[in-house]
């Protein structure tokens, strides 16, 4: 039971809580979506949230007294860092071609130079 928690957790909780607050955001007019953006791409930075495993494993540090549950948590949250991975990837290339905005044709003399937004070109 710890590791199907952990596992649906990451893999299943951690995008659909993303994806529904960040719905209800903008239904609420409290935020926006990105130029250049939409829901399936932001469905999909939610399935990349459940590689986040730092504050995962400290999480089970102090969730965990007995040391085979931390075991058992930590090897799930590694898990599911490759199956939420996996799961982007898979993701991502569906909706890569159909969705992806392309760039603008811009002539060379145009383009910013590569370091101007760093700021270190300003004198």
């Amino acid at each position: 039971t710890v590791s199907m928690g952990v596992l649906l957790g990451l893999v299943i909780g951690k995008p659909l809580g993303i994806f529904l607050v960040s719905r209800l955001m903008v239904a609420l007019n409290l935020a926006h979506l990105p130029s250049n953006t939409n829901w399936k791409q932001l469905l999909g930075m939610g399935t990349l949230a459940g590689i986040g495993f730092t504050m995962s494993i400290f999480t089970t540090m102090l969730a965990f007294k007995e040391e085979s549950f931390r075991d058992i948590a930590r090897i799930s949250v590694l898990l599911a860092v490759v199956v939420s991975t996996g799961i982007s990837i898979v993701y991502f290339r569906a909706i890569g071609g159909k969705y992806a905005v392309k760039p603008m044709n811009v002539p060379k003399t145009q383009q910013p130079h590569p370091q101007a937004d760093l700021g270190l070109n300003a004198a």
